[in-house]
Formats: structure tokens, C-alpha cells, sequence
């Protein structure tokens, strides 16, 4: 019995020290951008539950209506994350997208890998973290397509 309190105890202990995992929900507009150049307008509305996120994206269609390689996946009206590393699946333009989000402290990682389409297929992380105040979304990106071109970039949003 007095085992059995003792790890009652010490597992209460080391959840209650156990940093909180940060809240993304809310409403964020795009303030800056290095390495891309996403389209205009950019807004993520994030939904998040204890075990899924749900992010809707708004913009203003470039010219042409086609984007650059760092902001595929990024740029689709409505994505649905499980966070606890299952697979999960989204529709982005003409591609499945492949991912799995899991926590890796206050960090929320997302590694996907799309379908081939007309020969060509990408992979890589998202990475969102949550400034001390709450009110700047960091979305680190790396990325590359199946002719190996790779690209990096950092998109910060707010409330």
C-alpha cells in the first residue's frame, strides 16, 4: 500500500511539473515572412482540441493561382490534425497529404510527405511554437520535392 502511494505520489509530482502544452486556437494574421513569399492576406483560424487541431487558412490568390514549394500544405482552406503521431490524411490541391503531428515539448511537429502527381511528389516539417505572451505563432517550414530541391522558411503570425 504504501508503494502504491508512493508512485501515486511521484507520478502527481512530475505531471504537475510537466510545462503545459501551449493553446494555438484563435484567429492569426501573417505578419512576416523569410524565405517565401506567401500569398497575400494570409489567415489561419486554429482550432484545438486535447488531441486534434484544426487549421482553415484564408488568402488572396496570387496570379496565377500557383505557389511556391514552401508554402504547399500551408495554403489549403481547411486541414485536420490528429496530435498524438497517427497518420492522417488531407486533401492539398491535387495531392494526399501524409502527415503525422506529435508534441515535442511546447512544440508542434508535423512531418508529411504528399502522393506523386505528374511525376512529382514533397516532403517535409512544420514546426509551430507559441511566443511566452501568447500572442506570436511561429511556423518554421523545411521542404523539399522529389527532384531534390530543398527550401526553408519562417512564417510569424499574431493574434
Amino acid at each position: 500500500m504504501r508503494l502504491l502511494l508512493v508512485s501515486v505520489l511521484v507520478i502527481a509530482s512530475v505531471l504537475a511539473q510537466a510545462p503545459a502544452r501551449p493553446d494555438f486556437s484563435g484567429h492569426w494574421a501573417l505578419a512576416s515572412a523569410t524565405g517565401t513569399a506567401p500569398p497575400g492576406n494570409l489567415a489561419l483560424d486554429i482550432e484545438q482540441a486535447t488531441t486534434a487541431i484544426q487549421i482553415k487558412a484564408a488568402w488572396q490568390e496570387p496570379p496565377g493561382g500557383s505557389y511556391g514549394l514552401t508554402t504547399i500544405g500551408i495554403v489549403t482552406p481547411l486541414a485536420r490534425f490528429t496530435t498524438g503521431g497517427q497518420e492522417d490524411l488531407n486533401q492539398v490541391g491535387p495531392f494526399v497529404f501524409h502527415s503525422r503531428t506529435r508534441w515535442d515539448g511546447p512544440r508542434l511537429v508535423t512531418t508529411w510527405n504528399t502522393s506523386e502527381f505528374q511525376g512529382h511528389s514533397f516532403k517535409g516539417t512544420w514546426t509551430r511554437a507559441l511566443s511566452a505572451d501568447g500572442r506570436e505563432l511561429t511556423l518554421e517550414i523545411a521542404a523539399s520535392d522529389s527532384g531534390a530541391t530543398s527550401t526553408r522558411a519562417v512564417l510569424v503570425f499574431h493574434r
